[in-house]
Order: C-alpha cells, then structure tokens, then sequence
C-alpha cells in the first residue's frame, strides 16, 4: 500500500509538469480558484453554520471536496487568453515561464492536494477499507503528520484567507493588464 505523504508528493511532481506546459499566468488562475475555494469555504463554514452543521464528517467530506474541485477545476478550464500568447514576457517558449510554471504547478498541487488531504484527516479518513490515518508509530507516518499540520486549511483560515484573497486578486490583475 502506499502512503499517503508518496502519494502527494507524485501529485505536486505532476501538477508542476502540467505547470510546465500550462505556464504560470494561467497557473495563477488555478491559485486563486483554489484560494477562492478555501475562502468562500472558510465563510460558509464560519458565517453560515446552518447549510455545514447538520452534515456529519463524511458529508462535510464531500461537500469541501466538491467545493474545491469544482473551482479548481474552473481555474483549469481558463480560456486561451489572447493578451497572454501575444506578451513576449509570457511567451510559453521562454524557460523563465516553465520555471516559474513549474513552481506555481507545484503550490496548486499543495493547495488543492493538500486541502483535500486536510479535510480528509478531518473527516476521520472515513473511506478506512481504501485510506488509512498514518500511523505515528513510524518514520513515514511521523512526517506524514508534520506535513498535515501544514497543509493549506490549517494555515490559510480567517483572517490570513482575506489577505490571501486579495494578493492574489492583485497577482492576477497585474499579470493580466
């Protein structure tokens, strides 16, 4: 079986190749979707108590994960952005861009990863035939839970979600002008 900490650092190895191809202006997109959900997250959960408490861990589970990967997914889904192919300094051909893609790649791959991750341990790794908590008893497990405590969810909460949310508007705006 494999762990879970292997299994995430596969998934930011991959994200940053897609980085790589993708470039990381669209890639900022993906960030600030993925910052998006974790805020709006963070609001119903905080602000709304009464849609999330009612759901037991599992629902509250899906529900996050649903949430995340929806927007992730729409961050994915960007358009070709015209003003982008047509910018020398974002030329998909400069290695600056594949850099600096693969690094922006790698953070999505944490910040949506790794959420799911977090939400999934605080769910209680309700799918037990499948996922596994990692056992602190080892090496492996041991790392495995320093890195859940510094997965996304746990750091990026009310209030540093409202600076995050407006960083990378301005990221995103400034890289789009």
């Amino acid at each position: 079986m494999i762990s879970l900490s292997v299994l995430f650092w596969i998934f930011v190895i991959i994200f940053a190749f897609i980085g790589i191809l993708r470039g990381w202006a669209r890639e900022l997109l993906v960030t600030l979707s993925g910052v998006i959900a974790l805020f709006l997250l963070a609001l119903i959960e905080r602000y709304i108590p009464a849609i999330t408490s009612p759901m037991d861990a599992t629902s509250l589970f899906w529900f996050r994960t649903i949430v995340l990967l929806g927007l992730a997914g729409f961050g994915y889904l960007s358009p070709k952005l015209p003003p982008l192919a047509i910018n020398v300094k974002l030329s998909y051909e400069s290695l600056q861009n594949s850099i600096l893609g693969m690094i922006v790649g790698g953070f999505n791959a944490y910040l949506v990863i790794g959420s799911l991750w977090h939400f999934l341990d605080k769910a209680g790794y309700p799918f037990s035939n499948v996922l596994t908590a990692p056992d602190g008893a080892t090496a492996t497990g041991e790392k495995a839970l320093w890195l859940i405590g510094h997965l996304p969810p746990t750091w990026l909460n009310i209030p540093s979600i409202y600076l995050a949310v407006v960083v990378m508007v301005i990221l995103v705006i400034v890289v789009l002008k």
